[in-house]
């Protein structure tokens, strides 16, 4: 692994009981990066209630309480960090081209800047 699995397991689970917005990109094409044009985002919010980690398909597991789940393949993480306000980034590499960045944070939701704002 290429990334120190047991600090990525307690940076997750510092986030238990919180409120954590989950926003991921996958890129087609990560030579290029997470371009809209390039990539699929999605992003959502959970209370997180469990953080649990499966040897079979070697998963981390996000369990929130509104039904909401999201899954980490960790044999695929190639990379995670904090910045300083406290996002967890964390970046999973398929085959040769495909790419899924994950950023979780706790404070509000980032206001979208509009045109002419």
């Amino acid at each position: 692994m290429k990334y120190d699995i047991e600090d990525l397991y307690n940076q997750l689970q510092s986030l238990v009981g919180k409120q954590v917005w989950i926003a991921e990109s996958l890129s087609r094409n990560r030579q290029i990066g997470h371009d809209r044009h390039f990539a699929a985002s999605s992003t959502f919010m959970l209370t997180l209630e469990r953080v649990s980690w499966s040897f079979s398909g070697a998963n981390f597991y996000l369990d929130g309480t509104e039904g909401f789940s999201y899954s980490l393949s960790s044999e695929n993480i190639v990379q995670f960090s904090i910045d300083e306000k406290a996002c967890l980034t964390i970046v999973e590499q398929f085959e040769s081209k495909t790419e899924r960045k994950t950023k979780l944070w706790v404070t509000p939701k980032p206001q979208m800047k509009t045109s002419g704002s």
